[in-house]
């Protein structure tokens, strides 16, 4: 929704109107749950269970009637006080007993008179296609958080809602406009000013989703487990690698927050694992597909390009691919190595 509410945790927020009330109303909606993770869980407080932990969670007694919460003692004020569930800036709620809290929450988050949800979703999809919001912060959308263009915030909010919030509208209206369309090719003019102005498409990194994605449909492998693999360790994977999925450890490691998969970095450690992991170095099946189709070696050259960079390769760059090959130990080598230095491309981590 683009609200920042964690001031209000243990105090009404000084700089916003948000109270230590909206803050315990919402919480009150989401009171007691628990959740499990390969055997290690988040208690109803936040603590994360260690693995060898005890299976069944701990739980925060709340004595407060159902659809309340009390304030823990670890809050600066107002410990001990009860609030009822209560939507931001809005009505409290008379929960009836044992009555289902989320789906009151989640019904409120979506109407049409929710007057937070409609604009936060509208700008941080416009993030998504061009690298930056409308509101820059798009986890932000308070007064303090100007607008560069709010006349269209604005106008694709409404027509948002008109549409019963149908996201794939949303999309034709930001795919079929003219700031979409822009080249991103620098200009004669003031570059920097003009992107921001969304004058030009911002050259933009993949999100770390975005690039594991394309790893496994270039590399033709639907898992690619990049994990560090330790033969020594009890089921091959090194403790770096302890719980989740080949999908979840690459974006814990390709993403700077953890809880947001669109916030994307390239370093040292991601650098690293990309150019000396050796699976990337190995081909894949996507080369071994094309030697079992008996495939030329120019004709290899010219099906990696389109399967990496969406292009074919310029007559320098095929003739600098073949001149590789023709140079390595085995053919085999060569074109792992021609499609291990596409997918290290800067070309292939932007969108352009």
């Amino acid at each position: 929704m683009g609200v920042q509410l964690q001031c209000a945790e243990c105090h009404n927020d000084p700089f916003k109107d948000w109270k230590q009330a909206d803050f315990r109303g919402t919480a009150a909606f989401f009171r007691n749950i628990t959740w499990s993770f390969n055997g290690r869980y988040f208690n109803s407080v936040g603590e994360f269970q260690p693995a060898g932990a005890e299976r069944k969670p701990k739980k925060n007694v709340d004595n407060a009637p159902y659809g309340k919460i009390t304030i823990p003692k670890e809050s600066f004020k107002g410990v001990g006080n009860i609030h009822p569930a209560k939507f931001i800036g809005g009505e409290l709620i008379a929960a009836e007993d044992r009555q289902p809290l989320r789906p009151v929450f989640a019904a409120w988050l979506i109407d049409r008179k929710n007057p937070y949800f409609a604009k936060a979703f509208v700008n941080r999809t416009w993030s998504s296609f061009f690298a930056k919001g409308i509101v820059p912060l798009t986890d932000d959308l308070s007064d303090d958080s100007l607008a560069s263009h709010p006349a269209l915030l604005q106008k694709l909010t409404d027509e948002f809602i008109a549409s019963d919030l149908d996201v794939r509208h949303l999309v034709r209206c930001i795919a079929n406009s003219q700031a979409y369309q822009r080249t991103s090719k620098p200009g004669k003019e003031k570059n920097a000013e003009t992107t921001a102005a969304f004058g030009r498409m911002p050259i933009k990194l993949m999100s770390a989703d975005m690039l594991y994605d394309s790893l496994r449909l270039a590399m033709t492998d639907p898992l690619l487990d990049l994990r560090a693999y330790d033969a020594k360790v009890a089921g091959g994977f090194s403790e770096s690698s302890p719980v989740g999925s080949a999908y979840d450890e690459f974006v814990k490691v390709f993403t700077i927050n953890e809880e947001n998969a669109m916030e994307f970095t390239h370093g040292i450690p991601q650098f690293l694992t990309l150019i000396n992991h050796v699976k990337l170095r190995s081909g894949g099946k996507t080369v071994d597909d094309m030697l079992k189709e008996k495939m030329e070696t120019p004709a290899i050259v010219e099906a990696l390009y389109p399967g990496t960079l969406s292009r074919k390769p310029t007559p320098a760059e095929l003739s600098e691919s073949l001149e590789f090959i023709a140079k390595s130990a085995e053919a085999r080598k060569g074109y792992n190595g021609v499609l291990w230095m596409l997918v290290n491309r800067s070309e292939f981590l932007l969108v352009r």
